[in-house]
């Protein structure tokens, strides 16, 4: 997966295990103590991975949904070969036409 292909995912990913890693390792340093706060360290995913998914919701919904030509190059490759849908996506600039 190129950084171009889901950023949702990746933002997801990144800050859900940074945010997880953290909440170990100041749990290993005894940081939270024995009360709420050393729970929420010891199991973190209670808080991470909610955070982790609205991260991803927002950065999806911030970034375009589909390349311009992709209905096109769908078509393409689930039409018919007969129908020459595939001539029209190698020339990004031609419309997409069946040849009957």
């Amino acid at each position: 997966m190129k950084p171009s292909d889901g950023p949702g995912a990746i933002t997801g990913i990144v800050l859900g295990g940074t945010l997880a890693t953290g909440a170990i390792f100041a749990d290993l340093a005894h940081l939270g103590g024995s009360g709420s706060l050393g729970a929420l360290l010891a199991q973190p995913a209670v808080v991470t991975v909610p955070v982790a998914f609205s991260a991803m919701v927002a950065v999806s919904l911030l970034r375009p949904r589909r390349a311009r030509d992709a209905d096109r190059q769908l078509l393409a490759l689930h039409a018919p070969e007969e129908l020459g849908f595939d001539v029209s996506v190698r020339d990004r600039n031609a419309r997409v036409g069946a040849v009957i």
